[in-house]
């Protein structure tokens, strides 16, 4: 098709009008391995700032056994490189696959490639542990009055046992972006697992929202503990404690339940997944990937009957469950109950009302 179009059998490929540069690719080569490119214009919501300029995407890649020599794709922020000898390929993919990896092949991580993102970690680069003897001062031992039993747990979900090939639920959206996701939250169930039974009837977190509108995803209904590994212990006399999969502590009195789980969430919120997303850091790691960050951000379809509310699920946070993130996350349960207790940092008492069922969450 070439050599009829241009006589000379060489391809002339316009870089604005196709975007994609084929090199060291001999003719020959490419006619005999009769390869077919495809190409189509993204949507101004795709063409985000991070593709612009292009990126060099270079790697060796398999064509269904082909043997044909390397390609080295450069990719027009305008276009995407949509098929391959009539195969559907991502961009995703092809980004992926030029990226260095850290697991072997066939290794069960989530994260799988190395990608150059420095991780944000919960409570942010100013966390510290309280001093030693904070739970026996007699500033908190005198007014410390234990309320409610809370658990604070970390959840995943995305293991199919009837097709464990397919990728899906949390977990495939951790491998998708390449990231450590969990859910971190806290429940005062007094059998905890009754949370998960609502998280799976809920689908949390199953929805993204795209050009064609809400999207849920399969796999977001299976979701089960994981386990904390911290290097550090308690502090002496502390409320917190690590029973199993799951740290407990006794709320102070007079510190409901959706005021400590605000309270967790501001202390948290810097590793938060969905603002992570839209920051620049976040933009610059999905573009290293090829995924356009808005379509990543997780959303929950609350069902009322015939009647649905449609929340952000605020609760996944980048959390890596072994080593510091554990040991941050206790010295955060530490400072909520030590600082309601003491009065130090306390909100407004009007602050995180409950606006009911009726309304959005915040």
């Amino acid at each position: 098709r070439w050599r009829r179009a241009h006589g000379d059998g060489r391809p002339r490929l316009d870089r604005d009008r196709l975007g994609v540069f084929l090199l060291r690719s001999p003719v020959r080569s490419l006619l005999a391995g009769e390869l077919s490119l495809r190409v189509a214009t993204t949507s101004s919501n795709q063409r985000s700032d991070h593709l612009r300029g292009g990126q060099r995407l270079a790697g060796h890649i398999a064509l269904l056994g082909r043997r044909l020599p390397a390609l080295i794709l450069l990719i027009n922020p305008n276009f995407l490189l949509c098929n391959i000898m009539n195969k559907p390929i991502s961009n995703q993919s092809i980004v992926s696959a030029a990226l260095p990896r850290i697991q072997p092949e066939g290794s069960a991580a989530a994260v799988t490639r190395y990608v150059k993102t420095h991780w944000p970690r919960i409570g942010g680069p100013l966390l510290r542990p309280l001093p030693e003897d904070a739970f026996s001062q007699p500033a908190f031992v005198e007014r410390y009055q234990p309320g409610t039993w809370t658990f604070p747990y970390l959840a995943c979900c995305g293991a199919d046992f009837d097709q464990p090939s397919l990728v899906s639920g949390l977990k495939g959206v951790a491998e998708e972006l390449q990231m450590p996701i969990y859910k971190v939250a806290a429940t005062e169930l007094a059998d905890p697992r009754r949370r998960l039974a609502a998280l799976n009837q809920d689908r949390y977190a199953a929805c993204v929202r795209t050009a064609g509108g809400l999207v849920q995803q399969p796999g977001f209904c299976d979701w089960n503990f994981q386990q904390f590994l911290p290097n550090r212990s308690p502090l002496p006399g502390s409320p917190v404690s690590l029973q199993g999969r799951l740290f407990t502590l006794r709320r102070p009195h007079d510190l409901g339940r959706r005021v400590f789980e605000k309270l967790l969430h501001r202390h948290m919120r810097n590793a938060s997944l969905n603002a992570f997303l839209l920051t620049s850091t976040g933009r610059r790691h999905c573009a290293t990937l090829g995924i356009v960050p808005e379509e990543q951000v997780r959303w929950t379809n609350y069902q009322f009957g015939r009647t649905p509310r449609i929340d952000r699920a605020e609760e996944l946070y980048i959390f890596r469950p072994t080593g510091e993130d554990s040991d941050r996350l206790m010295m955060i349960l530490e400072r909520i109950v030590y600082e309601w207790v003491t009065g130090e940092n306390r909100p407004a008492p009007t602050a995180w009302r409950d606006r009911s069922q009726a309304s959005r969450g915040r």
